[in-house]
């Protein structure tokens, strides 16, 4: 787990959900940034400045009254977008099997919460985390005001991750078009399985079309 024990912030830096973008905010958010890992059920403590952030979803002990930063994406686009990553090692899989046989590595993440037995304090939208972050009021803060907007503007001014597999291709607003892919039948099927991430993030039944 991501963590930041000057601010008291957890970071659950969910895969398939512009991780690696958000990951340039949480590690400008000072110098206490850390993770939290278990490797052979044995825990360490690492510096993030010397590692990348991972995508563990949990509560390091000391951290219980940290509030938790958690990043969500449109349904839509995220089944897509792995859907991509499967297929450059897959070139056979079928976008129909894909959605009705399983979504290999695609995990509800959400589900995991109730295990936890917390809900994130706040949630990062991929699709508008600089509106997203500024209601994080432990950054702004910690660093100022003007200075956490700036650094926003810069994290987010370019996807610097897109067009990294040949099947990508983006919208005017730099999202993955999801209606050559889509039908009915299989939105259907999704928005029945995540229509709690649906609802969370305020996003649309019909926005695959």
């Amino acid at each position: 787990m991501n963590y930041n024990r000057r601010l008291k912030l957890l970071w659950w830096a969910t895969a398939g959900c512009g991780s690696r973008s958000n990951n340039g905010v949480f590690t400008n958010l000072g110098d206490e940034t850390m993770w939290y890992n278990s490797v052979d059920n044995v825990f360490h403590n690492i510096r993030l400045e010397r590692i990348s952030h991972t995508h563990t979803q949990g509560i390091p002990p000391g951290c219980e009254d940290y509030k938790i930063i958690c990043l969500i994406r449109n349904p839509y686009t995220r089944s897509v977008s792995h859907y991509i990553d499967l297929v450059h090692q897959d070139s056979n899989l079928k976008f129909e099997d894909f959605i009705t046989k399983g979504r290999t590595g695609f995990d509800r993440y959400w589900d995991q919460w109730k295990a936890i037995g917390r809900d994130p304090d706040y949630i990062i939208r991929l699709e508008n985390p600089i509106e997203d972050w500024k209601k994080v009021s432990e950054a702004s803060q910690i660093i100022g005001k003007n200075e956490f907007d700036a650094l926003l503007e810069r994290v987010f001014e370019v996807n610097n991750y897109a067009h990294s597999k040949p099947l990508d291709k983006y919208d005017s607003n730099g999202h993955q078009i999801v209606n050559r892919f889509f039908t009915q039948e299989f939105a259907d099927i999704l928005y029945k399985e995540e229509k709690f991430i649906f609802d969370l993030g305020g996003y649309k039944k019909d926005s695959w079309k």
